[in-house]
């Protein structure tokens, strides 16, 4: 399955954990994370980025977070 990357501009609390589902509130489409990139300069702008599978069905048991898209 190919990976999409998801860069986090901000993020109010705990990261979520790998195995946890982001996904925006309209959205049809959720990402599962598979992996966890920190920024590796000082200085950077972005807190992290997310590798994530494209999932379109979620379970009951899925713990899923609020994504919000950045503006263009």
């Amino acid at each position: 399955m190919n990976l999409v990357t998801l860069t986090v501009n901000s993020w109010d609390g705990e990261l979520p954990r790998l195995g946890e589902f982001v996904k925006s509130e309209r959205g049809r489409t959720a990402f599962k994370i598979v992996e966890i990139v920190m920024p590796t300069k000082p200085g950077t702008k972005h807190v992290c980025r997310f590798r994530c599978e494209r999932h379109f069905a979620l379970q009951n048991t899925d713990v899923v977070h609020e994504w919000r898209w950045s503006k263009r």
